[in-house]
């Protein structure tokens, strides 16, 4: 099996099976088993779901919000657009980050651009908290985060 031969690809696969499907039973922690392996080997996929065990406590893993917003960064610079999206949901709610507006915004805005078209919506609702020059610096922000790390 390619999960045991060391495979990031079929170690992430594997571990979303365990997620639930109509042959294997849904086992959070062998989910956070091998998709940690995974990610190790710099799987954006897996650092990202990685990461929201991490934000939320599953699969025997502790809630570590400044652990996901590693691994969600680690993805985003990737290109992983629904990382950029966690990253900026991360920083709007001031979890596992200090609270920051200008980059929720760049990241809700770099997820927009890289796919996730949900994040204009996040990216809409902050606006409404900011300033113009806020949004101004965000949309720099932004789209240098789009230039360095584009949608693979």
């Amino acid at each position: 099996m390619a999960a045991d031969q060391g495979s990031a690809e079929g170690q992430y696969r594997l571990g979303v099976m365990y997620l639930g499907t109509q042959k294997i039973k849904k086992d959070f922690k062998e989910v956070a088993k091998w998709v940690r392996m995974a990610a190790e080997q710099d799987h954006a996929r897996a650092q990202r779901l990685l990461g929201s065990f991490y934000e939320e406590g599953w699969g025997g893993l502790p809630e570590n919000p400044e652990e996901a917003a590693r691994l969600y960064r680690k993805a985003s610079e990737q290109g992983y657009a629904q990382a950029q999206w966690d990253l900026g949901k991360l920083y709007r709610d001031g979890k596992g980050l200090p609270e920051d507006y200008i980059q929720a915004y760049a990241y809700f805005m770099a997820a927009e651009i890289n796919g996730r078209s949900y994040a204009q919506l996040d990216k809409k609702k902050i606006a409404k908290r900011m300033t113009v020059d806020d949004i101004n610096r965000a949309k720099q922000l932004g789209q240098e985060l789009i230039d360095k790390y584009p949608a693979k």
